[in-house]
């Protein structure tokens, strides 16, 4: 959104251009009482309303993906709203046959965490590494703290 002091009035646009019939045209915007409901925004929801926009955050360990800034178009449409992405990972441990079954736990992204596998061995407790990345689950095989460092690479879990 862009402001302009012009003596008495103030100018407020929208840099979003649209192109259309080798025209390049600047679409008006409004208040934003004028759209209606707001975009819903999974995860998020808007946390600063100035009357011509609004300004989007997202919940505890979701980043922002897209435009922060939504307005209203003087034709009553909403401008592209963002989306919130998870910066966690789940994995469900029932779903897995070499952990034991504790439900699902929840990894950071770019952490680690042990899960205990579901066979010990003969005299040290063995665990599989998952591993967070860009959302996306790894597993290692089932190891010991004497093996972990000649443990397989970790597999990938899921999609």
């Amino acid at each position: 959104m862009c402001v302009r002091y012009l003596g008495v009035f103030l100018l407020v646009w929208n840099p979003q251009v649209l192109h259309g019939g080798g025209h390049t045209v600047t679409k008006p915007v409004s208040g934003v009482d004028t759209c209606g409901t707001p975009p819903l925004v999974t995860d998020g929801d808007f946390v600063e309303n100035t009357g011509r926009s609004l300004r989007y955050g997202c919940a505890a360990h979701y980043q922002l993906v897209g435009p922060e800034v939504v307005v209203c178009y003087s034709d009553g449409t909403w401008s592209e709203a963002p989306t919130c992405k998870a910066t966690f990972c789940s994995v469900n441990t029932d779903e897995l046959s070499h952990v034991k079954s504790v439900g699902v736990r929840f990894i950071y992204d770019g952490a680690e965490e042990n899960l205990e596998c579901s066979t010990h061995g003969k005299f040290f407790d063995h665990f599989s590494k998952a591993r967070c990345t860009r959302g996306k689950v790894t597993l290692s095989e089932c190891c010991d703290w004497i093996t972990r460092l000649i443990c397989k690479d970790l597999l990938p879990v899921g999609k």
